[in-house]
């Protein structure tokens, strides 16, 4: 999955930065910077809203997500992927393609990884912010709540030389495994963006959005991220969260979850898991 970060701008900077760089795209600049920075802007207070207003914190209401299984019909798939994408904002898909062994094999690694101590974890997988690669321990705070989320997280940002010296050793055959996952990942959020692409952006040419997002390339900007909620300590703060609300700005955000597993609520929900 990829996020949007925020964080101010360095003295002398044009703003904040998105995924360790503002995004740039063909014709951008300056300008293009500026607008994307404004739209930033924009948009963590639109996450700071959500802290004040108490929007955040409410009880999530109406019927789950659509289900969309994308072994149907290719116009039946882009017509609910359409109506999905533009009524609720969340879907889910079935029928995606990507092995279950790659799935597997990727969370076992990912587990092993936790559950290395912190300073361990730390030594092999440095976290570089200007980057957003590495590894990061309960130190994101989300306009949404001013508080630390409650996880630990592994950023691999496939960008040019971005993970020298950051793919974690142990356990054994962590990046290859990693790297299986991150292609099926990125194949298939081509494939969504593709099937959305018709109806968002009818003045492009077929495949315009897919072809602007590349692995291992200067400017690449996606992100398989591996998360770890660890077990809630008794007595902890009850107005903490693992994840705070956010909004993923202007980024296709994809979530794998094993079922069992916890999603991003608040701790005082106690029904959370590793």
């Amino acid at each position: 999955m990829a996020e949007r970060r925020w964080a101010p701008p360095p003295s002398g900077a044009g703003g904040g930065k998105t995924k360790g760089q503002a995004p740039r795209h063909a014709g951008g600049g300056v300008g293009c910077d500026m607008a994307t920075n404004a739209a930033l802007a924009q948009d963590v207070a639109i996450e700071a809203g959500l802290k004040d207003s108490g929007l955040g914190s409410a009880a999530a209401t109406g019927t789950p997500p659509p289900t969309i299984d994308l072994r149907g019909p290719a116009e039946e798939v882009e017509a609910a992927l359409w109506a999905a994408a533009t009524e609720v904002g969340f879907f889910t898909v079935t029928g995606h393609g990507i092995p279950q062994e790659t799935i597997d094999a990727c969370f076992g690694a990912s587990e092993a990884f936790f559950s290395q101590g912190r300073d361990a974890k730390e030594a092999q997988s440095p976290f570089a912010r200007h980057l957003n690669s590495g590894y990061e321990f309960f130190s994101q705070v989300r306009p949404s709540t001013g508080t630390p989320d409650q996880k630990e997280s592994l950023q691999i940002t496939a960008r040019t030389a971005t993970m020298d010296g950051r793919w974690p050793h142990e356990p054994a055959g962590f990046e290859p495994v990693a790297q299986s996952l991150l292609i099926a990942a990125h194949d298939l959020a081509c494939r969504l963006l593709s099937l959305l692409e018709r109806r968002a952006c009818p003045q492009l040419t077929p495949g315009t959005l897919a072809a602007a997002h590349k692995l291992w390339v200067d400017d690449g900007q996606c992100t398989l991220r591996l998360l770890h909620y660890p077990p809630v300590a008794e007595g902890a703060d009850p107005g903490l969260w693992r994840a705070g609300p956010h909004t993923d700005w202007c980024w296709h955000a994809g979530r794998r979850l094993e079922p069992g597993s916890s999603s991003t609520r608040r701790i005082s929900s106690r029904a959370l898991g590793p």
